[in-house]
């Protein structure tokens, strides 16, 4: 089972650490999407930095590095368990967060997490793309609405029947994420972070 999980965490943190935005942005010759911007490797600043149809392609891809390590594992390993999906659902987010490609500087993680939570059970992903969408509409943050999945996502795996021990083994890859999103939260505190509507009505007057 060692061997197992060690094969599952270098395979995640690869597949997460693939730089969707950065290659993008590239693409496109928008320059280093990591010295731009936010800095940061990620989908919302892809929508910053060359709009917002390249940035819905950077989204789908990132969802797809985790819902499909998740699909992935479940066929290599017959007798996979919630362990083995969270390992490598943790680590593929830890290499969204910090990818190998682009000097450990990446995303937020929201995207690859989603996907992640879909590929584990996509009653509990439907139920937490609800809540992260009433979020967004009632607050106008992204960053806000995905605190609170990461706070109610263990709560969830628990409620639906997983066992506690196994659950909580996202915690940490949790806590990375509250952790990783810490400066857009004590801007939304501050009233200082840009929301969905004023980038787009921004986006509209350009």
């Amino acid at each position: 089972m060692i061997f197992n999980l060690l094969i599952i965490a270098v395979l995640g943190y690869l597949l997460g650490s693939f730089p969707t935005a950065f290659l993008i942005t590239k693409l496109l010759k928008k320059g280093n999407i990591t010295e731009l911007g936010t800095k940061n490797a990620g989908a919302t600043n892809v929508a910053i930095i060359a709009g917002l149809k390249p940035s819905i392609i950077t989204g789908a891809i990132d969802f797809s590095k985790g819902f499909f390590l998740i699909i992935l594992i479940k066929i290599i390993f017959s007798d996979w368990n919630l362990v083995y999906l969270i390992i490598g659902g943790s680590f593929a987010i830890v290499g969204h967060l910090y990818p190998l490609f682009t000097k450990f500087k990446g995303g937020k993680g929201h995207a690859t997490f989603a996907g992640v939570i879909m590929g584990i059970n996509y009653v509990i992903g439907i139920i937490c793309a609800i809540i992260y969408l009433i979020s967004i509409f009632i607050t106008d943050q992204a960053g806000l609405g995905m605190t609170i999945i990461c706070i109610t996502f263990p709560i969830f795996l628990i409620v639906f029947g997983f066992s506690v021990g196994q659950s909580l083994t996202i915690v940490p890859a949790m806590l990375l994420m509250i952790w990783k999103n810490r400066f857009n939260i004590r801007r939304i505190r501050e009233r200082d972070e840009l929301g969905w509507r004023s980038f787009f009505k921004n986006r509209k007057k350009n």
